[in-house]
Parts: C-alpha cells; structure tokens; sequence
C-alpha cells in the first residue's frame, strides 16, 4: 500500500508539473506577443515623438508624403497625448499636447490628396515649437532605466500636478 501512495504522488506531481509548465508557457508566449505589437516607429517617449515630428515636418514642402510615411505620420501624432500622459508633465500641459495633436491631424489628413500649403506648413512649425517648449517638463524625473516609455502602472504613482498639495507646494 505504501508503494501505491508512493506512485500516486508521483503521478500527481507530474500533472501538476505539467499543468505549470503550461501556464507559464503560455503567460510568456502572450508576452512575447505583446513585444511585437509595437511598431517599430512608435517613439519611446513625448521627448522623442517631438524630435521626430520636428525631423518629418521638415521635408512636408520639399517632397510629397504619402503610404508608409504618412501613416507613420499620423501614428506619431495619435500617439502624442498618450506619450505625455506617461510623462511627468501636467494636466494643463497634457491638454496643450492634446490640442496640438488635433491641429496636427488636420494638416495631415489630406496630405495624401495635395502638398502642403505654405500656411500649414508656418502651423506645423508653430506646433512643434510648443511642443519643444514642453519636453523639458516631461522629462523633469529624467528618462527611465529602461529607456522605454514609462508603463500606465507607474504614470498611476505620481500627479501631473493637478493635486491640491502640488498646488500648495509650487505657490510658496
């Protein structure tokens, strides 16, 4: 009888070995997965979405954008207020990336159809510039260990500045 006891442990041991295995398994596949749903043109922070709108705003006049580059284009520019809610900048400064992502889209949402007008070219320059004006304040923690865009779990840890103590700490 003792023997029995013996192999039916064994037996269970190995199925729930395998019921393990399995999970972790599938918990690191899913994760593997997730890594590769990240475009290889999404930028790792606000600072670095900036930089490369300022460097493709650059040849809007000199040569037409459309496909590959204007969807990248318009990636970056959706992107922009979730890159700076995952920054240390404020509420009030989210709100102005918010607006200037809005006048960005409508720049580039015909770009496909004709070129660029001098006008909205004179607009796109205004609004990188207000959104070079904001860099500084989203990195004021400085860039993260990883390098990469700081996740939703950290982001939820710290204010943007909209809390009555921030308030009370900045006024004095």
């Amino acid at each position: 009888m003792r023997q029995s006891a013996w192999r039916l442990l064994t037996v269970a041991m190995v199925a729930l070995s395998a019921v393990a295995g399995g999970c972790s398994d599938t918990t690191s596949e899913a994760d593997h997965h997730l890594e590769h749903d990240i475009p290889e043109h999404k930028p790792a922070s606000f600072s670095d979405a900036v930089a490369e709108l300022e460097l493709r705003g650059k040849s809007l006049a000199q040569q037409p954008i459309n496909g590959k580059r204007l969807a990248e284009l318009t990636d970056i520019i959706n992107w922009l207020p979730e890159l700076a809610a995952d920054s240390d900048l404020r509420r009030q400064q989210w709100e102005q990336v918010q607006q200037t992502s809005h006048e960005l889209s409508g720049i580039v949402s015909h770009l496909g159809e004709e070129p660029v007008t001098s006008t909205e070219q004179e607009t796109w320059t205004r609004s990188v510039a207000v959104l070079q004006k904001l860099v500084p304040d989203a990195d004021a923690l400085g860039p993260t260990a990883s390098g990469k865009a700081r996740s939703h779990q950290h982001h939820s840890h710290h204010d943007h500045g909209d809390s009555p103590a921030h308030e009370t700490e900045t006024e004095q």
